[in-house]
């Protein structure tokens, strides 16, 4: 007889915590709560895990509930008081994700892949301006806004009226390395032109 490898493919064990909804926005009285443990032990359904603001460590956002710590529903960083802004608006905005939340800004890029270009900090993720996709904080965003007796705001990146943004998450590897590749074929004929006028300032001084 050959070795046989004793509990090979068997899954990890499940914490019974993780077996127990714990973030419902409403109570669901008709779940049975021992099937639920069940189809989670036996690997057919995700445990319950702990949500995270950000992707430190984590690879995957549920596009659904976009978890949000209730801190990062307040703007801390304001530059100007906003007498004008509803509260409760803007934390529905952000928990539903149509408008990234406030999160800590940092003055480097450790760990962190955007900037935003008005504060110039890195956070995990902005918003897009829907009308040239330019990057945006949340509080820049809020302060760029109209108030009740101010006109139409612009882009303040391309001046188009009636400025609007929207969220999309943590942006895709691939959406970056299309942005890079971009970028470096947009520069190539720039560093062709440098270089020609180089050569040629060099010619004119043999």
């Amino acid at each position: 007889m050959g070795n046989v490898a004793i509990g090979a493919g068997r899954r990890p064990e499940v914490e019974e915590r993780l077996t127990q909804p714990r973030r419902l926005l409403r109570q669901l009285c008709d779940v049975d709560s021992g099937r639920l443990r069940r189809l989670i032990r036996s690997g057919d359904l995700a445990p319950c895990f702990d949500p995270a603001e950000d992707a430190a460590g984590l690879d995957e956002d549920c596009p659904i509930c976009f978890y949000v710590e209730e801190r990062l529903t307040q703007p801390r960083r304001l530059l100007r008081q906003l007498s004008d802004v509803d509260s409760g608006r803007l934390r529905r905005l952000i928990r539903s994700g149509d408008l990234a939340p406030c999160f800590d800004a940092a003055e480097d890029a450790a760990g962190l892949d955007e900037d935003c270009p008005i504060c110039f900090y890195f956070y995990p993720s902005l918003n897009r301006s829907k009308c040239c996709g330019k990057e945006i904080c949340t509080e820049c965003f809020l302060q760029l806004m109209p108030s009740k007796s101010s006109k139409v705001v612009h882009c303040p990146f391309c001046k188009t009226a009636s400025y609007a943004v929207e969220y999309r998450g943590n942006r895709a590897k691939r959406e970056k390395k299309l942005d890079q590749q971009e970028e470096q074929k947009a520069s190539e004929p720039k560093k062709k032109i440098q270089y020609k006028s180089q050569t040629a300032d060099e010619l004119k001084g043999v």
